[in-house]
């Protein structure tokens, strides 16, 4: 089973080689402290990212009305008055127009290791394009199973920083939900 990525890009990291806290490595704020975790609200499955409210003010007028609308058997778990929300398997990355000189940047180092031999086959053949909901989404036409996992993992690096930059580029921004 692959871990997928959606927000503003879409797609899927590369399996065995591609970490979901891959966007890290384009993050330039000495205060960073790490992506977003992400909650999950019972029965509507909106998502939270500081759990500030105990119940989802998007969809219930209050906390007893969202109570009522969970499944009985979540009920048997959750006592009234506690938080009505699941943790579940996604973080958040955010990158803001500020961002994206460091963004390229992360990239060209990343074109320096992996070689312009390589780069320059694998751009003749890169595309991003948006998907149906209108996410910016990669793909590229190059063989890479005789590389070296190092490599792979390089490349899966620079193909997603390319797509972070891509949206930075054309929105001004880059929000991504990954499933950890």
């Amino acid at each position: 089973m692959g871990r997928d990525y959606f927000g503003t890009i879409s797609g899927r990291f590369w399996f065995a080689v591609q970490d979901s806290d891959d966007a890290s490595n384009f993050k330039s704020d000495i205060n960073y402290l790490g992506p977003i975790r992400i909650y999950e609200y019972l029965e509507c499955c909106c998502f939270n990212e500081e759990s500030d409210s105990p119940y989802c003010v998007n969809c219930y007028s209050n906390y007893d009305d969202h109570y009522e609308h969970i499944d009985e058997e979540l009920k048997k778990h959750y006592n009234k008055g506690e938080y009505l929300i699941q943790e579940n398997n996604f973080i958040k990355y955010n990158f803001k127009d500020d961002e994206l000189s460091f963004v390229s940047t992360q990239l060209e180092k990343l074109e320096e290791i992996i070689g312009d031999n390589m780069i320059n086959e694998i751009k003749k053949t890169y595309t991003i394009n948006k998907d149906e909901r209108g996410q910016f989404e990669y793909d590229f036409d190059y063989d890479i199973s005789n590389c070296h996992l190092k490599i792979k993992e390089l490349l899966a690096r620079w193909c997603y920083g390319r797509l972070i930059e891509h949206s930075i580029k054309e929105l001004g921004h880059c929000i991504i939900y990954c499933e950890i």
